[in-house]
This record gives structure tokens, C-alpha cells and sequence, in this order.
């Protein structure tokens, strides 16, 4: 049986830059929290917990005497100044990417654009991105979502850095029947990029799709949505406890060849344990 893993899989640069941050920080003072799940594998969180550094979600949980580091996917801008006062310090782990959407938000927002943010409205890292937005945005997941956008002459568009880019594509197309004109800042990162070409190109020669990260992972989903336009038999798992589940393991039997990639936020030894 031929067990390939994807040339591009596993973690990305900002996370972990963010893991570092917060072990670095750990290493240093005694008290460190994070302000939400650092990244979205409950792998990786469960081992910040164990090395003593909690996740707390208010500022109710915090005490002077605490090092917070802020997530990889961001904070609403407002929970800076939430934070003044309440903590020794703050270490902002933000991945530079996402910080980058921060800024061309707020860059369309202060020409007097309405800003479209494409992505899962309910995910940390969007509820992040338009804090940063003006009076007037809109969030959409696809261009379905288009037809409740009012008429505009211009529209400012952005987009979750892990969102599917042929998503991505399919929305700014849309987009264009609602306005004169559109100007749009392609903030998909090149890690999204680089995961979802391989693992398309990976999929289309093998039997089954193994996607492996955090069902909450939204560039793991993605991954998935991706593989699943060219393979029939794609499984997003967490870890290799679920390839004894039934389905999977009926659906592994017989088979002459699987493919394996996995989310920006999945360690290594968790794909070399599936593999």
C-alpha cells in the first residue's frame, strides 16, 4: 500500500511562533495564561496546560501577577484596552498574517469603504477582524451570502487568512454585481496556499484523503473541502485513535493507496502517528 504525506502539511509559521512565545514566556515567569485556545489543537493546548500554562477566556480569570499571551488568530481590538492594568504583562502572539488583515481592514474601513470579510463569522480570528472594520461590513462564508448585500459604489473586500481560495475567488466575482467598483486585499496566507495546492495535487492520486487537525481548525475544514472535489473517500480525523473507528477502517480495507495532510496548527508526531 502506497502512504504518502502531502509536501506541504503540518504546522506554519505562525503557529508555531505563537508556541514559542508562550514556552518562552513559560520558561520565565510563573504565572502565563493564554487569552483563548493559543491555536486550535487540543493536542498542543493540553500540553501548554500540562507545562502550567492555562487558557482563560475573561478578564475576570486573570490577576496582576499574570503573563498573557494573546492567541494566534487575534483579539478584538477592544479587548487591549480590557486588558490595561489587569495583567503584569501582555505578549501579543498574534500571527503576523492575521495582523496584516487588521490593518488593510482598517486601511478600506478609513477611505469610507464598506468592508466584506470573507470568511466563518463565529471563528476567533474574524470576530478579531472586524473590530477593526467601520460602521459598515458585512461577513459572508460564500457567494450565496451575496444577495443581502445592499447596493454600493465600492465595496472593500478581505479575507480570513485559511479561507478556501476558490471561495475566496467565487465571493470577489459576486461581489462585482453589487457595486461600481470593488478593491480588494488578497489576505489569504501563503501557508493556506501552499496546503491546499499539495493537498489537492495529493488527492487526486490516492484512494482516500486523510485530513488530520482540530475539527475547530478552520484551515484543517478547508483542507478538507478542497480534497473532497477530487476524492470520494476524504476522513478528517484528530488523531490515529479514529482509524479504528468502523467507517473509516471499512473504508481503509482494500485499499491500494491513502493520502495524509494536516492543518497549520497539527504537530508532526500526531501525523507520523497516523501515518
Amino acid at each position: 500500500m502506497r502512504i504518502e504525506i502531502a509536501e506541504h502539511a503540518g504546522f506554519c509559521f505562525g503557529v508555531e511562533r505563537a508556541i514559542k512565545l508562550a514556552s518562552d514566556a513559560r520558561n520565565s515567569y510563573d504565572k502565563v495564561a493564554t487569552w483563548g485556545k493559543l491555536i486550535h489543537n487540543e493536542h498542543v493546548v493540553n500540553e501548554l496546560r500540562v507545562a502550567g500554562i492555562a487558557t482563560v477566556d475573561s478578564v475576570s480569570e486573570l490577576t496582576k501577577d499574570t503573563v498573557l499571551v494573546l492567541r494566534a488568530h487575534g483579539v478584538d481590538r477592544q479587548v487591549f484596552a480590557e486588558l490595561e492594568g489587569t495583567v503584569r504583562s501582555v505578549i501579543d502572539a498574534t500571527c503576523p498574517l492575521v495582523k496584516k488583515v487588521h490593518a488593510q481592514t482598517e486601511h478600506l474601513s478609513r477611505q469610507g469603504l464598506p468592508v466584506v470579510v470573507v470568511g466563518d463569522a463565529s471563528h476567533p480570528e474574524v470576530r478579531g477582524i472586524v473590530s477593526y472594520a467601520g460602521a459598515e461590513y458585512f461577513v459572508v462564508s460564500d457567494k450565496e451570502q451575496i444577495d443581502r448585500l445592499p447596493y454600493r459604489d465600492k465595496y472593500g473586500i478581505v479575507a480570513q487568512t485559511t479561507i478556501n481560495e476558490a471561495v475566496f475567488a467565487g465571493v470577489v466575482e459576486a461581489i462585482r454585481g453589487k457595486c461600481a467598483s470593488i478593491e480588494v486585499a488578497d489576505t489569504i496566507c501563503s501557508a493556506t496556499r501552499l496546503r491546499q495546492d499539495a493537498a489537492l495535487k495529493l488527492a487526486k492520486t490516492v484512494d482516500v484523503m486523510l485530513i488530520v487537525g482540530g475539527k475547530n481548525s478552520a484551515n484543517t475544514v478547508h483542507l478538507a473541502e478542497v480534497c473532497r472535489s477530487v476524492c470520494k473517500r476524504v476522513f478528517h480525523i484528530e488523531s490515529a485513535d479514529e482509524c479504528d473507528g468502523a467507517l473509516l477502517a471499512e473504508s481503509l480495507c482494500g485499499t491500494t493507496s491513502i493520502g495524509i495532510t494536516a492543518g497549520a496548527s497539527t504537530p508532526d508526531y500526531v501525523i507520523d502517528c497516523v501515518r
